[in-house]
């Protein structure tokens, strides 16, 4: 073989090796979407009937494009759906209020977003009767 053409072999040996190799040694961007309740200390675990209680929860995009996230929150006392629009590394709050009608013990509150999933625990007292 000429010395010419093991230099071109070697060559192109070298560029696939390094074409394979590189891509293992460069860390990629993982491209997710987060979903949090904004407070999670102040979401209403005791609630009365007839009261309102206010909470939120963000919506964060780490993704490499825009992108439409749907929503969907879902208790005895709400069941809501929604969709945001996000640009990559934008994040929404959505607010939510629950007013309780009726007594009701350890129910969960749980917002969803394709595979990710919040919730919390909530009881609503019974009502007080005057005395």
């Amino acid at each position: 073989m000429k010395k010419e053409n093991l230099i071109v072999v070697i060559l192109i040996i070298l560029v696939v090796l390094l074409g394979f190799l590189i891509p293992r040694f460069i860390p990629q961007k993982d491209y997710f979407t987060e979903l949090y309740f904004t407070e999670p200390e102040g979401l209403p675990l005791m609630m009365q009937p007839g009261s309102a209680y206010n909470f939120s929860f963000a919506v964060v995009s780490h993704e490499k494009e825009s992108k439409e996230v749907d929503y969907l929150i879902n208790s005895e006392i709400l069941k809501e759906n929604g969709t945001v629009w996000l640009n990559p590394e934008e994040s929404k709050i959505v607010k939510i209020s629950l007013i309780p009608s009726e007594q009701t013990e350890n129910d969960k509150l749980t917002v969803s977003s394709g595979n990710l999933s919040i919730y919390f625990y909530y009881t609503v007292e019974k009502l007080k009767s005057p005395a």
